[in-house]
């Protein structure tokens, strides 16, 4: 329990202790006067967190420096560690990158017993490290919490991010095979879209059309990378037509946060590439050759060198290449059985008999 629900509780028996007390008007209004000031004084951390998130919501020119003002307010006067996580997290995303790092390490210090919010004011902390481009802090961030047994889609989205920026695309590799294992997290939009991305950096292009359609068939998305993505598999393919129809889809759907990986600007500049003639060809084939850049958010390097673009398949053509891949990778090597077959042989019994006590 922290001071501030401390404060909140001996404030309420204070003033319900006052309305009983044989004592004269005056000092009974007094002490009732002080118990309440108590309460408030315990609350106003809270108060000026909620005040802090609407000038937040503002989105007035001045609207982040007032409300992180108000949010140093609240961290000075206290407030529970669910507030003070949301408030390092927003600090950072807003780039009080300093203020934001002490109200995650204040949450980390208070070493509650429901441990959940350290561990989620853990992976916020990475987003400083990686803000501050120490890729390798971020990274070590994430892996010390899943190590420590937590594991929820941020922690993994955050890990292979930086893992790709950072060019670790091994590492990469292993954290996608890791959490593609648990049916809840890979569910999750943004791992689905990573698990598209192993698969393009894998150049198994049919896989990455499979879970990239199912994607847009299903719904739309506030974050523009599963159209990008979507859209180097058009490239791959050569089909500029509708690589630029699904850029241009993303420009409707999505709200382009702060911090995207894919820009509105980089979406654009794609666009203008795909539609100009003069460029078309040689982008397609850069973006083929450079694929980690475009999935970084950045134009890949030109190359002078023209791809021969694969002939698309039909859907029909994609599902049985998924499927076939899918029967090969859960069949079990012929060599490898063998090497697991337990049953025991007349050597064996032999063997037994000979070393028998």
């Amino acid at each position: 329990m922290d001071f501030n629900s401390v404060g909140t509780i001996i404030g309420a028996l204070v003033f319900i202790s006052a309305i009983f007390l044989q004592v004269p008007t005056y000092y009974k209004a007094t002490l009732m006067g002080l118990a309440l000031l108590a309460i408030f004084t315990s609350k106003l951390g809270v108060f000026y967190f909620a005040f802090g998130n609407k000038h937040l919501m503002d989105k007035k020119p001045d609207s982040t420096e007032k409300a992180v003002r108000l949010y140093r307010k609240a961290m000075r006067w206290g407030i529970p560690t669910k507030y003070l996580v949301s408030c390092g997290s927003l600090m950072i995303q807003n780039d009080a990158l300093e203020d934001g790092k002490k109200a995650l390490e204040m949450a980390i210090a208070k070493n509650d017993r429901d441990k959940r919010y350290a561990f989620i004011a853990r992976v916020s902390l990475s987003m400083y490290y990686w803000k501050k481009n120490e890729l390798s802090k971020a990274i070590k961030v994430c892996e010390e919490v899943i190590r420590d047994g937590y594991e929820d889609t941020n922690v993994y989205v955050n890990l292979c991010t930086y893992e790709l920026e950072k060019g670790a695309v091994g590492s990469f590799h292993e954290h996608v095979k890791k959490y593609s294992k648990d049916e809840r997290l890979k569910k999750a939009p943004a791992l689905k879209d990573y698990i598209a991305v192993d698969a393009i950096l894998r150049s198994e292009w049919k896989k990455a059309s499979s879970i990239l359609t199912g994607m847009l068939e299903e719904r739309n998305y506030n974050f523009a990378d599963p159209y990008l993505h979507m859209a180097q598999v058009k490239m791959h393919y050569g089909n500029s037509r509708e690589a630029i129809d699904i850029l241009k889809r993303s420009l409707a759907d999505c709200t382009f946060s702060k911090d995207a990986i894919v820009t509105e600007q980089l979406v654009r500049d794609c666009i203008n590439q795909l539609e100009d003639e003069n460029t078309r060809i040689t982008f397609m084939s850069s973006a083929e050759r450079d694929a980690l850049s475009l999935i970084n958010g950045k134009l890949p390097v030109t190359t002078a060198e023209i791809v021969e673009f694969e002939a698309e398949p039909t859907k029909e053509e994609i599902v049985e290449a998924v499927r076939k891949e899918e029967e090969e990778n859960n069949s079990i090597d012929p060599a490898l059985e063998e090497e697991m077959n337990t049953s025991i042989t007349e050597e064996d019994e032999e063997w037994l008999k000979k070393h028998q006590d």
